[in-house]
Order: C-alpha cells, then structure tokens, then sequence
C-alpha cells in the first residue's frame, strides 16, 4: 500500500492550485480510482488521502460521481426494488 499512498500524496500536491492537472485527473478516470482507494480499510492514511485529492479536484467530482452513480443504475434496472409492486 506504500506505493499507493506515495502516489496520492503526489497527487494531491499535483491538482492542489492547478486547474489543467484538476481537469486531467478527472478525464482520466482518476476520481473512480480515488473512489476505490478509500475503500480500502487497510490503511487509513491511503483513505484519507484519497478524499482529500476528491475534495481538492473540487465540484467537478461531483459530476463524474453522479455520472457513475447513473451508470451503475442503468445496468441494475431490471433488478431495482422499485421496478417491483408496492402494497
């Protein structure tokens, strides 16, 4: 996990006032990679960090969260609890 936290910390520093590298980030799949880093419950440093360059990447995160929030959605239809009746 070291290799992972040196990579966010990096990161951070790397997005933290800049705008182009914010953008880059978030073109390139970074937030779902983020996202998957603070579910890692074995190093609570990795997860922190990783919600910090989420929080830096700024309003922008939102957008692509929402996104694969709609995603996942999409592909789970046919199994939704409100595709089911209601008494």
């Amino acid at each position: 996990y070291q290799p992972k936290k040196t990579a966010c910390f990096c990161l951070s520093t790397l997005v933290t006032n800049n705008d182009l590298n914010k953008s880059e980030v978030i073109q390139l799949g970074g937030v779902s990679i983020l996202i998957d880093l603070i579910s890692d419950e074995e190093d609570d440093i990795l997860s922190e960090k990783a919600y910090e360059c989420l929080e830096i990447l700024g309003p922008d995160v939102v957008i692509k969260l929402l996104t694969k929030v709609s995603q996942i959605c999409e592909g789970r239809k046919p199994y939704m609890w409100h595709n089911s009746k209601t008494i």
